[in-house]
């Protein structure tokens, strides 16, 4: 039941942020319509990670829990990295990279499981886990170091 309510939503959201997505991509940065589309985006994504998360666990499925950290880690580090132009670091990006490097871990270890069972989606969790693991380092080390400044910071906007 709870699944039916929140699907349509999680679907409509998706769209949205889809659509936001390509319009940031495709409109000159800074501008008023590029800020929007890519507030829009990140909202959009922030609703699907709201709906993903109670699904994954409804109907037990960790595949789902550990792609919607993934999914909405990369909408909010690009959010982070575009308005922190100080490159200072805060316990909610700290807490951010960590979250997203344990999803990495426990997707490989989710892909350790489904190998064993002969589930091919151990491809597909092996190589987001590596994505993670690597983002998420990335950008520990950009806090870190306090480089996330400049065109630095642009860029892990844009890479995110």
């Amino acid at each position: 039941m709870k699944i039916q309510i929140l699907l349509p939503i999680h679907i409509l959201a998706g769209t949205i942020a889809l659509l936001c997505a390509a319009l940031a991509v495709s409109s000159e940065k800074g501008k008023k319509l590029h800020v929007l589309s890519g507030r829009t985006y990140f909202w959009g994504m922030a609703t699907i990670f709201l709906t993903a998360i109670p699904m994954s666990i409804i109907s037990s499925n960790i595949f789902l829990f550990l792609i919607a950290i993934f999914s909405f880690y990369l909408a909010f580090a690009g959010m982070r990295f575009a308005r922190n132009r100080k490159g200072v670091a805060t316990i909610l990006d700290w807490i951010a990279i960590c979250l997203m490097i344990f999803s990495g871990i426990g997707m490989w270890v989710l892909a350790a499981i489904y190998f064993l069972n002969s589930n091919t989606q151990y491809i597909v969790l092996l190589v987001f886990g590596f994505l993670s693991i690597t983002l998420g380092y990335g950008d520990f080390k950009s806090h870190k170091n306090k480089t996330a400044i400049g065109k630095e910071r642009i860029g892990r906007h844009l890479a995110i």
